[in-house]
């Protein structure tokens, strides 16, 4: 299930002695370290997507680009591919590296998929459909959930491959870690040419 990021948000910053964050981007909320406006509303708020159509278009994509905070406090995104079990994301990862390392400095991260894409240029734009998650990142430390997230990112990819996929798993599934990202806050967006149109019908 997805936490309400934003209410955590404003809770710790009242603890902290902080104002709640309202989204106004410059306000001193959004300088504040924790609350990242969550809440901030989608500027056009037409092409948004609700909670249930943005889980949805999460579900259906096959990879995105995951930001963390990284060395220095630079940006850090890579590409990655991921699986989505009850509203959590879960995605792989070797037991070291940047990714594993700024995670484990500071677990905020950026999940960014987009799902569709086509470049229209007698129109000069382009219809999308993209989702935008922010969570925390935790390294699944329980083995039953590590090897039950691997086997499903797995059969994600592979179906129909049951024999396959748990040779792989037992051969090279202590070789890498597993990720589970707890999803605070979910948007999605289309293009404003897909308003309306479901997932997988063409404009």
């Amino acid at each position: 299930m997805l936490r309400d990021g934003n209410a955590e948000n404003e809770r710790a910053a009242r603890q902290a002695g902080a104002a709640p964050d309202d989204g106004r981007a410059g306000g001193d909320a959004a300088r504040t370290p924790g609350t990242l406006g969550l809440g901030r509303p989608m500027r056009r708020a037409r092409q948004e997507l609700s909670e249930a159509e943005a889980l949805g278009e999460l579900e259906r994509g096959e990879y995105g680009t995951l930001a963390v905070i990284g060395e220095a406090g630079y940006p850090y995104a890579a590409p990655v591919n991921y699986v989505v079990l009850d509203g959590r994301v879960y995605l792989h990862c070797a037991k070291a590296g940047h990714k594993l390392d700024a995670i484990r400095a500071d677990d905020r991260v950026c999940l960014t998929v987009v799902t569709y894409a086509r470049a229209v240029p007698s129109e000069y734009t382009e219809y999308y459909r993209s989702v935008v998650a922010f969570g925390r990142a935790h390294v699944v430390e329980d083995e039953r959930e590590r090897l039950a997230s691997l086997r499903a990112l797995g059969d994600r990819f592979w179906p129909g491959h049951d024999r396959e996929l748990d040779e792989e798993v037992a051969r090279s599934g202590g070789r890498c870690l597993m990720v589970r990202v707890d999803v605070e806050r979910l948007t999605g967006k289309v293009s404003k040419e897909l308003v309306g149109i479901a997932a997988g019908e063409r404009p």
